[in-house]
């Protein structure tokens, strides 16, 4: 299991591009990832093997794919 990680949350919005100012405020509600004391997937509630890093998920999905493949001698 893989998560993605953020240290802080970030308010979001909408550049309005005739006033150049930032519209709307989204706050941390979609942000696209959890703290590490938000998660529910913890070694306390049953998962092993947990793995965290920053960024894009499918990023370190496709890293680790590469990776398993040169292991297996296919790239």
């Amino acid at each position: 299991m893989s998560l993605s990680i953020t240290e802080k949350h970030r308010n979001g919005g909408d550049l309005d591009p005739a006033t150049k100012k930032l519209t709307g405020n989204y706050g941390s509600k979609y942000t696209g990832a959890v703290t590490k004391k938000e998660s529910l997937i913890t070694e306390e509630n049953g998962f092993v093997n947990i793995g965290y890093f920053k960024g894009s998920p499918f990023g370190a999905i496709e890293q680790r794919d590469r990776d398993h493949q040169k292991r297996l001698g296919l790239l």
